[in-house]
């Protein structure tokens, strides 16, 4: 019976002295004393958690090599946002626009006359010539893909190309006009065989490829085709 009023004698005097701990601390941002001790709140720290931490109470989460600073991203240079999510391609793919053209989105809009991906040329203008030469053709049509060599050769007229071995078929030229970087292949029979082909496309800045929209066909069927002359 004694050893039993001690033990609530002990059990009494040890709340009472953890109350006394917490009696004078006042614990700062929803904190709890514990034993004299405030323990906080994730994003809190100090002796009364005073101290707040915004990256963490703010639940900040920063994109693209951006740093969170006092509750804000700091982002990497071209980038912006909230989380840095918005990037400006000029800047981190460093592009620079010659010649007064301006950058967009990571490319270069040049002023008229130029090309390039930096518009560091100078075209003072087209002419049948610069269409003239030996390509390797990837073409993708309805029947299928196909890969052949031509080349092109200047036709009678000032504006006319000849394309040999069009559609890897035809064993005469077929004959287009140029306008400018412009192709026009008007409807036509190269080998007076029944089988006909018409279409139009272009030539790109730098002189290299050609890209053409066709059809060939014949009094039963037709075959759509887009093909890439690529420059030797």
């Amino acid at each position: 019976m004694q050893i039993r009023f001690w033990s609530f004698l002990i059990l009494i005097a040890s709340i009472t002295f953890s109350c006394d701990q917490c009696k004078d601390v006042n614990c700062l941002n929803s904190g709890t004393c514990v034993d004299g001790d405030c323990e906080c709140l994730d994003g809190f720290s100090g002796t009364t958690c005073e101290l707040e931490d915004k990256c963490v109470t703010g639940n900040v989460s920063c994109e693209n090599g951006g740093l969170c600073q006092d509750g804000a991203c700091a982002c990497e240079d071209g980038y912006s946002g909230d989380s840095c999510e918005d990037e400006d391609k000029c800047i981190t793919k460093d592009i620079d626009c010659e010649n007064g053209g301006d950058c967009d989105d990571g490319s270069c809009e040049c002023l008229p006359g130029y090309f390039g991906d930096r518009c560091q040329y100078f075209q003072t203008a087209v002419s049948r010539d610069d269409f003239l030469g030996d390509f390797d053709v990837d073409e993708d049509c309805t029947t299928g893909t196909y890969a052949y060599s031509s080349s092109v050769t200047a036709g009678s007229g000032s504006n006319e190309i000849g394309i040999s071995n069009f559609y890897e078929v035809f064993s005469n030229n077929v004959i287009a006009t140029v306008d400018g970087y412009d192709i026009t292949i008007a409807y036509q029979e190269p080998d007076t065989a029944g089988v006909f082909v018409s279409g139009s496309g272009s030539m790109n800045e730098d002189m290299d490829e050609i890209t053409l929209e066709y059809t060939v066909s014949n009094s039963t069927t037709s075959d759509d085709c887009s093909g890439v002359w690529t420059r030797n």
